[in-house]
């Protein structure tokens, strides 16, 4: 247990994925706030990825990883580790890793204490937040023209739209996922470009 690089705090999550033919286990270290990477022999590959709020578990996908931030929000990272979004991002940080937020008070398209994401391979993700009665969200990608993603896709900001000092690129990305309900329901969270 340690806070230097290798070592790890609450090794909460792991993720075995091949890289160019090679196993790779990634490992949320929640309390260290990052993702590290391993071969099977324990070694450490590569630096950490860090920039994360109690990262609890990961699941990568068509060179996509998303994270499950405990203090409320997921977070999506290119295949190196750079940032696209920052999803579900909950504004209101008393109720952030809390798993007993009364259900009146929770908000679609904001999350609480995200424990589990795993893409789809449409680009969906599905969310498990962590709370005393349990709730499943599909943040389903949207697909219609004006919103279609290209290949190389724009940093993403939260799903209730971008804060204060967001970038053009961030701005213009905003509003492409929707926050549904599971099983999937026809509201949708608010989202502003």
């Amino acid at each position: 247990p340690g806070s230097e690089v290798g070592q790890l705090a609450t090794p909460h999550g792991l993720w075995l994925e091949l890289v160019e033919g090679k196993p790779e286990l990634l490992v949320a270290d929640r309390e260290n706030h990052r993702l590290q990477r391993f071969d099977l022999e324990g070694k450490r590959l590569g630096e950490p990825i860090g920039g994360l709020r109690r990262p609890c578990s990961a699941h990568a996908l068509n060179g996509e990883i998303v994270v499950a931030d405990l203090a409320g929000r997921v977070t999506l990272l290119d295949s190196t580790g750079k940032l696209l979004a920052h999803l579900g991002d909950n504004p209101d940080e008393s109720k952030r890793a809390q798993n007993g937020v009364p259900r009146e008070q929770w908000r679609d398209g904001e999350f609480l204490s995200p424990h589990s994401a795993r893409l789809a391979p449409n680009g969906d993700i599905y969310v498990a937040d962590w709370n005393y009665l349990g709730r499943v969200t599909k943040l389903a990608r949207l697909r219609c023209a004006a919103h279609e993603l290209s290949s190389a896709r724009a940093p993403l900001d939260t799903s209730r739209g971008a804060r204060a000092g967001a970038s053009a690129s961030t701005l213009a990305a905003s509003a492409r996922y929707v926050s549904k309900p599971f099983p999937a329901a026809r509201r949708a969270c608010a989202l502003r470009d």
